[in-house]
């Protein structure tokens, strides 16, 4: 992995402005799920998110759009948001 993604892993680059990933995620950011690219706020336990390991179901999902969004799974994963990677 380059220096440059090395940096942006655990960080999304987006229109909310450089944020941690590690807590929330801002309204609107698109989260990369089976069924294409959607807002977090679409998004419902039992979807299917695309990780860097592969498909996982998404177990929980709970947060708003004034403090954001928290996303849970069987276990740590890595998804996509906003066309970057960030650990939940």
């Amino acid at each position: 992995m380059s220096n440059t993604a090395q940096r942006h892993v655990g960080r999304v680059q987006n229109r909310f402005g450089d944020f941690r990933t590690s807590s929330r995620i801002p309204q609107g950011a698109l989260i990369y799920t089976m069924d294409g690219a959607l807002p977090v706020e679409f998004i419902s336990e039992g979807d299917r998110i695309i990780t860097r390991a592969g498909m996982r179901v998404l177990r929980r999902i709970s947060g708003n759009h004034m403090a954001g969004f928290e996303m849970g799974f069987d276990g740590p994963e890595v998804i996509y948001a906003d066309g970057a990677e960030m650990s939940v």
